[in-house]
């Protein structure tokens, strides 16, 4: 049985108890809101202390699982019997060299954009409207009105689970549409440099706020697209055809601003959104003769 108790203590050595919380409930660190409690969360605000906060965990053979903005995660109802490490506060540094803006992983999408606008460099517009982390964005390559995060990235920073940091040019990366190499290889995204262009900050915030605007009529704000796009198709016409958009099971609903997407209408459970995205696969399978495949991982 891991000693969750002696996991916290080596971490309290590094950082304060603010940092730190044992038994805590894990609906603030998902966009779903839900989920019973984990055993211990971490929020390490530094990548060299991450490191060693991976090494404490491992050595007691605990469950972990990362994360930055909870767009793509789901925690059983139940509780998660692991730690829940959140890349927060002190990596999600910015700075910039002309036109080249170099970050560390832990900021947020939509806070990434900003920054950058509000520089005068143009060039991440479209990912302001984006739930999620920039860490697990790069991972999935996400993209919105036909661009990605890869047509931007001049190289990504890693670090494999044993502190070892590698820099690879973007074209190294294997980006394709929803996937990266980081996907499959087991290193942890900490940090990108991106080719921007200077552009007056007040046209870049106006640019913006209208792309905010224009994604708010197509998907809903606040969450990441639950079933990934097949090659050729679109999820959201699938689900649609199959007559589930705006299907619910308890308070989980399959979003009737695009159908790709499974919302929290209210009280939702984790078992609510598993079943109901197991009867969206179901119906399309019947229907489509396509397998959807989740773009959320449950965790535990």
């Amino acid at each position: 049985m891991t000693d969750y108790k002696a996991i916290r203590e080596e971490v309290l050595t590094m950082m304060s108890e603010w940092s730190t919380f044992e038994n805590c409930q894990v609906g603030s660190y998902n966009c779903f809101k839900t989920g019973g409690n984990a055993a211990l969360i971490v929020q390490p605000g530094e990548y060299e202390i991450l490191v060693k906060v991976l090494e404490i965990v491992k050595r007691h053979g605990a469950k972990y699982v990362m994360t930055t903005g909870g767009s793509r995660i789901l925690f059983p109802d139940e509780g998660f019997d692991g730690v829940v490490i959140k890349v927060c506060e002190g990596v999600d540094i910015c700075s910039f060299e002309g036109d080249t803006m170099t970050t560390q992983a832990g900021i947020l999408l939509s806070v990434l954009s900003r920054t950058a606008g509000f520089r005068g460099k143009s060039g991440l517009e479209f990912i302001a409207p984006l739930a999620g982390g920039l860490g697990d964005g790069i991972v999935r390559n996400v993209g919105m009105f036909g661009k990605t995060l890869s047509d931007v990235l001049i190289s990504v920073t890693s670090m494999t689970e044993d502190g070892k940091i590698t820099e690879r040019p973007a074209s190294e990366c294997g980006f394709g549409p929803g996937t990266s190499i980081f996907k499959t290889n087991g290193e942890i995204v900490i940090g990108a440099k991106f080719q921007l262009s200077s552009k007056n900050y007040r046209e870049i915030e106006k640019d913006t706020d209208e792309l905010v605007a224009e994604a708010a009529k197509i998907q809903p704000a606040g969450y990441a697209q639950f079933f990934n796009d097949p090659e050729g198709k679109k999820a959201a016409e699938l689900i649609e055809a199959a007559g589930m958009k705006g299907a619910k099971v308890g308070g989980a609903m399959v979003s009737d601003i695009n159908a790709a997407f499974i919302v929290n209408a209210g009280g939702a459970k984790t078992a609510d959104i598993v079943e109901l995205a197991k009867q969206v696969k179901e119906a399309v399978k019947a229907k489509c003769g396509v397998e959807l495949e989740e773009n959320v991982k449950l965790v535990g």
